[in-house]
């Protein structure tokens, strides 16, 4: 399904079909990260966060249940690159992006399909539950390093003109980047591909859902800033030409803090990955990253 979009990042519009969990809630009473924009409004008090408690651990990516996502672990057999099709492509996709890199790279499919869709581009996906981006010295014996090692070939293959994975890795104590992963960016790169770093995400120390359903106030039920390194450390990488890197936390975090709710909307499922109404609410501040930041993208 296609429909009009208006994306800005200040009193945004946005309509959206039905399967998408912001469809049908109201934006001035639910502005999410849009209220974390330079200039904007602050949410307005005593509104109930979306989703609710009960619902909130459901609130996660559709390609979730699509059956195209390799699964975690497994011996070498569960190696192979799974491609998770863009059911909507355009007739004539002016760019085709791909999101790889585990599920943290999955949980920003929504705002890259409301993109996609305002863009004409294609979305596709290759996602092995609990791998990122990383060392293929033990490709010969563990799934995820050949998983790594496959990738590049299928990146070959679908030659898309941008390739997203997370830079960074949250592991409630601290912020990295994952040993061999700089090497699997310049093999994309020498693919054709841009590549696109997105900064890794905190997480919670439990499940945000549970914590939320036991009444506790979201301030108790968020991620420790603790975990976000003072400096991006991707800022200290000399990264070849074509590589690129998009840092959103402070509208995921904003002013030091981690709430679990932010803009009256909640902004994790889990115990790790960003709601897919919270991450509905950051594509306006996506957009605005990739404009400045990936200008070839937009033609």
């Amino acid at each position: 399904m296609r429909w009009p979009t208006t994306i800005g990042v200040i009193g945004t519009t946005v309509t959206l079909p039905e399967g998408y969990s912001m469809a049908g809630v109201d934006r001035a009473l639910h502005p999410g990260a849009a209220a974390t924009a330079p200039g904007a409004d602050p949410a307005p008090p005593d509104v109930a966060p979306v989703p609710a408690a009960e619902v909130l651990a459901a609130d996660r990516p559709q390609y979730y249940d699509w059956d195209c996502r390799q699964s975690q672990g497994g011996g070498l057999e569960a190696s192979e690159v799974l491609i998770c099709e863009d059911p909507d492509p355009p007739a004539s996709p002016t760019a085709t992006v791909m999101l790889t890199g585990g599920s943290h790279a999955g949980q920003w499919q929504h705002a890259w399909m409301m993109l996609a869709d305002t863009y004409d581009w294609e979305l596709i996906i290759a996602d092995k539950s609990g791998c990122r981006l990383q060392s293929t010295e033990n490709a010969g014996s563990s799934s995820c390093a050949a998983w790594n090692a496959n990738l590049i070939d299928a990146v070959a293959e679908r030659a898309p003109d941008l390739v997203v994975t997370p830079g960074t890795v949250m592991n409630r104590s601290t912020e990295s980047i994952e040993d061999g992963a700089p090497q699997r960016w310049r093999e994309l790169r020498s693919t054709g591909a841009e590549v696109l770093l997105m900064r890794g995400t905190p997480r919670p120390d439990a499940s945000v859902a549970d914590c939320l359903a036991q009444g506790r106030e979201s301030g108790e039920c968020g991620a420790d800033p603790s975990q976000i390194a003072a400096a991006d450390p991707l800022d200290d990488l000399d990264l070849p030409d074509g590589v690129h890197t998009v840092d959103l936390t402070d509208h995921i975090c904003p002013d030091g803090t981690c709430d679990a709710v932010v803009g009256n909307v909640v902004v994790w499922y889990d115990d790790s990955h960003l709601s897919t109404s919270y991450v509905e609410t950051l594509a306006p501040l996506l957009d605005a990253e990739l404009q400045a930041n990936v200008p070839d993208l937009f033609r």
